[in-house]
């Protein structure tokens, strides 16, 4: 029997600080499926 509390749910990261990533990282320890949507880049650098 696996331990899985947040299995079915769903969290949208949208941070990026430490403290996001990290809670990031305990969501999906517990089994949530976090979805990661970083900065846009606009233009050729």
């Amino acid at each position: 029997m696996s331990f899985a509390p947040l299995e079915g749910y769903r969290f949208i990261n949208l941070t990026q600080v430490l403290a996001g990533p990290s809670c990031s990282y305990q969501l999906e320890l517990l089994s949530a499926e976090v979805i990661k949507i970083g900065p846009t880049l606009i233009g050729s650098s």
